[in-house]
Parts: C-alpha cells; structure tokens; sequence
C-alpha cells in the first residue's frame, strides 16, 4: 500500500474536501471506483476536527477552519505526527 500525501497548502470547502478525500484515499469498507465519502461524512468530521485515523497512518490528520468568505467556509488539513508509546 503506497503511502498517501495529504494535501496541507490547499484550502477546501465541504465539497471540494468531500471530492479530494474520494479521490486520496477510499472509507472502510468500500471498493475501488466507489465514492465511499460523502458530505454527510465530511460535516461529522469538520464537526470533530479530525479525519478518520486509517486516512495516515501514524498520523493524526485535523481539519483547520481557516476562514469564512461570504456564502462559504474554507478548511485546511493539517498532519500531527502520532508518537510511540
């Protein structure tokens, strides 16, 4: 399994967030050529500030609101390397 790069310079709304996430990496459970994330998914996750942990492995990857514009709102994502115990 190749190791996923997570797009940190990019901002995202719900939509494109919801696109990018179908397009690196596939939800638990799901087929290759499914779209396993939708943007009920995504809300729950912006909700709690963080992806699903099998996204990176050994990292902890959060979701950043970096600003408001007018009519949307804008996220980053942001890698926090998970330390060893």
């Amino acid at each position: 399994m190749e190791e996923i790069k997570i797009d940190v310079v990019s901002k995202f709304t719900l939509t494109t967030l919801t696109e990018y996430l179908n397009k690196i990496c596939k939800k638990k459970g799901y087929k290759e050529g499914e779209d396993s994330f939708n943007v009920s998914d995504v809300q729950g996750y912006i909700k709690r500030g963080l992806l699903p942990s099998y996204v990176k492995k050994g990292y902890q990857v959060q979701i950043v609101k970096c600003m408001d514009i007018p009519g949307a709102k804008l996220y980053k994502l942001k890698e926090v390397k998970l330390h060893k115990r």
